[in-house]
């Protein structure tokens, strides 16, 4: 239904359903980041780099790495450090050396090293520390190794920066952390399974170590003094050998009558995927804590196996996992002046950042839309809540003007928006538009925005993208050209209230980089024609990748669209500005069939070469099912440049499944990368292309796609790929699926497939509905692929490329990765 208003705990046994969290930057910092702190006062982010011997700081405003202490020309050097905190109050920065037995001093003031505090050579390995900036007192857990374990905590003072005392714990403490406002200290014990309790306020009171409940590993602490709450991450392990992350929440009490402490777990609650056997060590790296007010903690736990986050809010003694981050896993801190989290991803040599803070007000944005004649553009809004959504799309014109209406979604169903029935239509600024997707009533929503176009009546064709959710300050392309034949934009929406200054950086194919700098005024679109910039030429110089980012510090969404003819095939492409660099990209869809050209371009904005490794794998035998060989192609991108790779010239072409494939694409030294895959095509006579940045992850639970329609002239595909190898039981490789097409008129039809490892699966939804052909609202329909109920968690990822003939005379295609839901 559409209606149109104008307007000016207990322990989780099983994994919960959670809302995936997008990441929205990628920070390069040094090798093997492992701890991370942040001053709030300056609002940079500290970063011990542990292999490169150095700190990263970071300016949280603009994602941008402001300097590196290293060892050169450094009096007081760092040795493989480990950890860091910071005393806001003071404005020292400590850092944790783990093979020097010491901690180096950094005044945040002036961002250098002041001090190196040795501690005890009898004590070996120190891993963690916490700070409690009230009492100026410093804790460092001496951990030492897996196979001698350590038991001290050296407490450091923070005036005459020396080591004061040294207290007794349990084997290997992992991670410290402080009640400020008892002076109580909390020490994580990873071999003996314990938490022990120090009184630094009555420092000759003994240590007080307590057992947690039949789960073991304790290696995270977090402290709520507000709430009187310790939260612990730990493990717990089923008779099959499968571990999986678990959090207790332990309740600390002061009984006057008798001068004691009571120390008991009161709950529990699961994190991490569960016990699945895609992640058999799915167990806690860190845990973080942000307390949101009195009745509400919000705790964060990164998870080793799964490369997630889960985000768990804490009411009362209950704890529910309601958000999940893909794609980081590592030591996570919070800033609450950019409302970010930065998680330190050893594997990727990266800070990854994601948005603090999530609501239940979903907000879906797009950059480009456009009521022009020869443009025909549509938002098509999925409901996966039960209740009907209320959604609001806000217009900000090109004429500087905004707009808007509000319509409402029904439940577990989809509408579509047509923009020109509200903006109407005319040749002139004021029918450019950039969108805002808001449901106000937290129901859960996608939000798509499909666009037919006859450009310049000339190219025909369609594009499509998934609105973003995180408006960020830098993102990437990794596609782009000014070749003849080729017309390139970058349209940038500024949802803020002041100017917004993107520097624009082309990384050419020929290693040059070009800059161009703009402005986008408060609350507005602005759109850059590439070739303005970059002149036309058909040579690598005029190939480009791109990185958008603002110099300013203000979050801004970006898209590319592109209108083409490629060698008599018309048509266009459009993708929204990845905010995230990976090491890893999927894409299920791919073919070298004649009447299709494939490339994958590949972008390393980095200081050193890339070596990128794209795995292929080809069909063999039906025509659905692609389970065949494997091509791997190696190649090296150098730094701050591009590559384009053709499949073509390593799978060969011909017209059979075995000249369809799948694609892993991965960076083999941890270099950086992004990478697309723009696709050229006659499909049966339609000609056009599309293009998709790849998928950074394969573990989400759910995939969503707002858009579908199987009337006349379209025909609309679901890929879907396996990635994962065979595993020592093939039953556990196995992705079970449950496909659900929500019908436009309310209706849905389901269908179940499995998919084997290292495989792909192709199905036209026009055989899931089973419907006569028809031109009305049966025929549209959103997508939900999910894991079947109970059944094991495995790696997948789906796209959905769709083939028109839109009105009979605007021929194209386009494709979509799907939306990641938990």
């Amino acid at each position: 239904m559409i209606a149109i208003i104008l307007v000016p705990l207990v322990l989780i046994n099983a994994v919960s359903a959670a809302f995936s969290v997008p990441l929205v930057s990628t920070i390069a910092v040094g090798s093997e980041p492992l701890g991370t702190c942040l001053n709030p006062n300056t609002n940079r982010l500290y970063v011990a780099n542990y292999g490169s011997n150095s700190v990263s700081i970071v300016d949280c405003a603009t994602n941008a790495v402001l300097k590196t202490l290293g060892n050169v020309g450094n009096k007081y050097k760092f040795s493989n450090p480990c950890a860091v905190a910071v005393n806001p109050t003071t404005g020292l920065i400590f850092v944790v050396n783990n093979t020097s037995y010491s901690v180096t001093v950094v005044n945040g003031a002036t961002d250098t090293t002041i001090k190196k505090i040795p501690l005890y050579k009898d004590f070996p390995c120190p891993w963690a520390i916490c700070v409690n900036p009230v009492t100026n007192r410093i804790y460092v857990a001496n951990s030492g190794t897996f196979s001698s374990p350590g038991d001290k905590i050296s407490i450091i003072d923070g005036n005459s920066l020396k080591v004061v005392r040294t207290r007794t714990v349990g084997l290997w403490p992992t991670s410290i952390g402080v009640d400020t406002e008892t002076n109580r200290v909390f020490v994580a014990n990873t071999a003996s399974n314990t938490v022990s309790v120090l009184d630094d306020t009555h420092p000759d009171n003994p240590v007080m170590t307590h057992e947690l409940d039949g789960f073991i590993a304790p290696n995270g602490i977090a402290v709520s003094p507000s709430r009187n709450m310790v939260y612990v991450a730990n493990q717990a392990q089923n008779e099959g050998g499968l571990r999986r992350g678990v959090v207790s929440v332990i309740c600390e009490e002061y009984h006057e009558d008798t001068h004691t402490w009571t120390f008991a777990t009161v709950k529990t609650f699961g994190v991490g995927r569960g016990y699945r056997a895609a992640y058999p060590d799915d167990i806690p790296d860190a845990i973080a804590l942000k307390n949101v007010n009195q009745g509400l903690d919000r705790v964060y736990v990164s998870n080793s196996g799964s490369n997630t986050v889960s985000i768990a809010e804490v009411s009362g003694i209950v704890g529910t996992v309601k958000y999940r981050v893909y794609g980081t896993s590592g030591s996570v801190c919070l800033s609450g002046a950019t409302n970010r989290g930065y998680v330190a991803d050893s594997n990727t040599n990266a800070v990854s950042v994601f948005f603090d803070g999530p609501s239940n007000t979903a907000k879906f944005y797009f950059a480009e839309g456009t009521c022009r004649p020869g443009f025909d553009p549509y938002i098509s809004i999925q409901n996966l809540g039960t209740g009907t959504a209320i959604v609001t799309l806000s217009y900000i014109k090109g004429d500087g003007s905004h707009t808007g209406h509000t319509i409402q979604v029904s439940p577990s169903s989809r509408a579509t928006v047509v923009v020109k029935d509200i903006l109407g239509e005319g040749d002139d600024p004021a029918h450019d538009f950039a969108t805002r997707v808001e449901c106000s009533n937290g129901q859960k929503i996608i939000a798509e925005r499909p666009m037919y176009f006859n450009y310049k009546g000339q190219w025909t064709g369609g594009t499509d993208v998934v609105g973003t959710t995180c408006p960020t300050t830098r993102c990437y392309f990794a596609e782009g050209t000014t070749r003849p034949g080729f017309e390139t934009y970058l349209c940038i929406l500024n949802m803020n209230s002041s100017t917004a200054t993107m520097l624009i950086t082309f990384m050419k194919g020929d290693s040059a980089i070009k800059q161009h700098t703009v402005d986008v005024g408060a609350c507005s679109r602005a759109t850059v024609t590439c070739s303005d910039i970059l002149g036309i030429g058909d040579d690598e110089s005029h190939d480009f990748s791109v990185k958008v980012e603002s110099t300013n510090g203000l979050a801004t969404v970006v898209e590319r669209p592109m209108y083409f003819d490629y060698r008599g095939l018309k048509g266009g492409t459009n993708v929204i500005g990845s905010p995230i660099l990976s090491t890893s990209f999927y894409f299920a869809e791919g073919t070298c069939r004649p009447g299709f050209d494939t490339y994958f371009c590949i972008q390393n904005p980095g200081d050193t070469s890339a070596q990128v490794a794209l795995t292929f794998t080809r069909g063999r035998g039906d025509s659905v099912t692609l389970s065949g060989e494997s091509k791997t192609l190696c190649i090296d991108v150098g730094a701050g440049s591009r590559a384009t790779v053709f499949p073509e010239h390593v799978l060969g072409s011909a017209d059979s499944n075995e000249y369809d494939f799948f694609t892993q694409v991965k960076s083999a030294n941890g270099a950086l990368i992004l990478a697309e895959r723009p696709m050229y095509f006659n499909y049966k006579g339609w000609t056009g292309g599309t293009d998709v940045v790849g998928s950074p992850h394969a573990s989400a639970w759910e995939y969503c796609f707002a858009e579908g329609t199987c009337r006349p002239y379209f025909d609309s595909y679901l890929c879907i790929m396996n990635p994962e190898g065979p595993a020592v039981n093939a039953a556990s490789s196995v992705a079970h699926l449950k496909i659900t097409l929500q019908q436009g008129d309310g209706k849905s039809k389901e269908y179940k497939c499995d998919i084997n490892a290292n495989t792909r699966f192709t199905v036209n939804c026009r055989d899931i509905l089973e419907l006569p052909e028809g031109d009305d609202n049966s025929h549209d329909f959103s997508i939900r692929v999910s894991i079947v109920k109970n059944k094991v968690q495995q790696a997948y990822v789906v796209e959905r490329p769709m083939y028109f003939n839109y009105g009979g005379k605007w021929t194209g295609g386009t494709d979509v990765i799907g939306y990641p839901k938990d």
